[in-house]
């Protein structure tokens, strides 16, 4: 009593006694609580409607890189997570956000698709917080070495405020594939947040 919110975890296959639930979203609902009065009888005591917020982390993908072979051109990279979430993004585009549940996206295997033996790695591991919009972000640093960076575009909801993309929460090195005749160039600036 006095309490003016819950937070309770969204069902999913692996968090449900039943499986998933579909239909569950945010959004208002009722909620009703019964009083079992016999072994197949219950007794509605009394209901509350709610509005249910959907506060889980939203990342997007983007990529500012060209692959050169020997000449040069953008391509679609896919980034995918050790936790079993991928991204799709073409150079100098972002994906569309993706909604995830888990507090750590990790290990992350990349590649250009269409281009065999042009992959990278990104050992380690980022921390995301519930609430938040992140962009994952491949790139070259001043050594044209592949790093992934993740950035904090803000709470959920917020308005969108340009941010730099030198202000990154955290920075993973990357390891190039074994085809040594690819090399990857910038395509340009990495945008700020759009």
């Amino acid at each position: 009593t006095g309490s003016t919110s819950l937070t309770v975890s969204f069902p999913t296959n692996a968090t449900s006694l039943v499986g998933p639930l579909p239909g569950l979203s945010a959004g208002p609902v009722s909620v009703q609580v019964y009083n079992q009065t016999g072994p197949n009888t219950y007794l509605l005591v009394g209901s509350v409607p709610l509005t249910v917020t959907d506060s889980r982390a939203q990342v997007r993908f983007f990529h500012n890189l060209l692959i050169c072979n020997p000449g040069c051109q953008a391509f679609t990279a896919r980034l995918t997570a050790s936790e079993g979430y991928t991204w799709f993004a073409f150079s100098g585009n972002y994906s569309p956000y993706q909604p995830v549940t888990t507090p750590t996206l990790s290990n992350f295997q990349g590649e250009a698709v269409g281009f065999p033996g042009a992959t990278f790695n990104f050992p380690g591991t980022f921390a995301i917080a519930r609430g938040q919009r992140y962009a994952l972000v491949v790139t070259l640093n001043a050594s044209n070495n592949l790093v992934l960076l993740l950035i904090n575009e803000g709470p959920l909801g917020a308005s969108s405020a340009p941010q730099e993309l030198g202000v990154s929460e955290a920075t993973l090195p990357g390891q190039r594939g074994d085809d040594p005749t690819i090399r990857f160039a910038p395509a340009g600036e990495a945008p700020s947040r759009q």
